[in-house]
């Protein structure tokens, strides 16, 4: 999603062989899963124009948009590619111990593109219409597309650093920015990555294109690519999860997504959320406080309701979810990680390697989420979305942990709100 001038802000996975081996599906009668570190998403931009310091909070896997990696950027003209960009983000990501990649398609080259002139789209002229060679029914050569998923899965897996394994079809083809061809087009385009993809690294992952969170807004975008064939050609399904102004509401929305996967009976497939966050957080959510609460809450719902992987939208976007804000005079500098940034650096702290339950429960307004810690500690996170209020825990619990790090001791009854808290059980 690029955000720039006036925001669009989106509201917006058929088992798998045991070769491509992905976390047990909702359906699975364990009661608790561990937390593993790539649950952890993060998108991260890249500017040209200036030098920005390594993400200071941390994360366990990584989206290639917005980083300068599209389709557009790295072809650059038929049978040429530069993979400088490419590959010095692999190299960053290795440095830094991160060794899981998705790479999302979007953007056609001027020279592929159906349509040179079209300045409607988000990133260039051309960039959101579909190649030349792929007619509107879905027939054609689709030579350019082939050609390039070729070269990246290739490049990919000749990675000495960190190996590109999940493959997102496109970015929001839902939006007219993003995207104009057909769902015919967009499912033979699926169809041709999966086939090449899997042919050059078998233990791939290939995503459908992300869809919506509030599908019915935009279409039933969901419903009608899978009534066209495209789930088919996903190893697992694609949302981008955008709820506004509160995170409760997750939940909800999701259910539409599991009913449409249902429908078509692909709700085997794992589900992934590639793009989330509150969006313009100057439209929508302010207050720097209730975006802490934000960040934890959603990161909670999701693995409560089986989302395996959240990747947050974006670490350092000036407006869309932004975690960190750059030194406006040295940006090269550490500049400053918002209440946001801090509570999900604290909330990753808590979950990554704990044992949590599915599903977090909720009575009387009040959510609960039981998990063993990595030291095998017993624990409870608690909070209550829509106001403070008195809480009384169980005995064996004696201190409470906040989204800033902050311990208290518990001594009684106490108050909650929105923000999070973990109950420990030692002192």
């Amino acid at each position: 999603m690029k955000r720039t001038g006036l925001l669009i802000v989106v509201l917006a996975l058929c088992c798998m062989s045991a070769a491509r081996e992905l976390p047990a599906p909702p359906g699975d009668p364990s009661p608790a899963y561990k937390v593993p570190t790539t649950f952890f998403g993060m998108n991260v931009h890249v500017w040209v124009t200036q030098s920005q310091p390594w993400p200071a909070i941390p994360f366990g896997s990584f989206r290639l948009w917005d980083s300068a990696t599209g389709w557009a950027q790295i072809n650059t003209s038929k049978g040429a590619y530069d993979w400088s960009q490419l590959d010095r983000w692999l190299d960053a990501l290795k440095a830094h111990n991160i060794n899981d990649a998705l790479y999302t398609f979007g953007r056609v080259p001027r020279f592929a593109t159906s349509k040179p002139g079209d300045q409607s789209c988000a990133y260039g002229p051309g960039q959101c219409d579909p190649p030349s060679d792929v007619n509107p029914d879905g027939t054609g050569t689709d030579q350019y597309w082939k050609d390039f998923v070729t070269a990246i899965a290739n490049h990919a897996k000749e990675s000495r650093t960190v190996r590109i394994k999940y493959w997102e079809v496109w970015n929001e083809p839902y939006l007219g920015v993003f995207w104009t061809g057909t769902l015919p087009q967009l499912v033979r385009m699926a169809k041709d990555a999966q086939t090449i993809i899997h042919g050059i690294d078998p233990d791939a992952i290939v995503l459908s294109p992300s869809a919506p969170l509030h599908f019915p807004k935009f279409g039933d975008f969901l419903a009608n690519y899978l009534d066209a064939g495209g789930g088919n050609y996903a190893d697992a399904i694609a949302f981008h999860g955008y709820v506004h102004p509160s995170a409760s509401a997750f939940p909800t929305y999701l259910a539409d997504i599991r009913a449409t996967l249902a429908q078509h009976k692909l709700d085997a497939k794992p589900i992934w959320d590639t793009e989330a966050s509150w969006g313009n957080g100057n439209n929508f959510l302010p207050d720097e406080d209730m975006q802490a609460a934000f960040v934890a809450q959603l990161y909670l719902l999701h693995w409560s309701q089986g989302i395996e992987r959240l990747y947050w939208y974006a670490y350092n976007d000036g407006a869309v979810g932004k975690l960190w804000i750059a030194d406006p005079v040295r940006p090269s500098q550490p500049g400053r990680i918002t209440k946001a940034g801090i509570a999900y650096q604290e909330l990753y702290g808590w979950l990554a390697g704990a044992t949590l339950s599915r599903p977090c429960t909720q009575e009387d307004s009040v959510w609960t989420c039981s998990l063993t810690k990595a030291d095998g500690q017993a624990a409870l996170i608690v909070w209550s979305p829509d106001s403070e209020r008195q809480y009384t825990p169980k005995a064996s619990f004696k201190k409470f942990r906040d989204l800033e790090g902050k311990a208290n001791a518990i001594s009684g009854p106490f108050k909650i709100g929105p923000k999070p808290v973990l109950l420990e059980s030692q002192p």
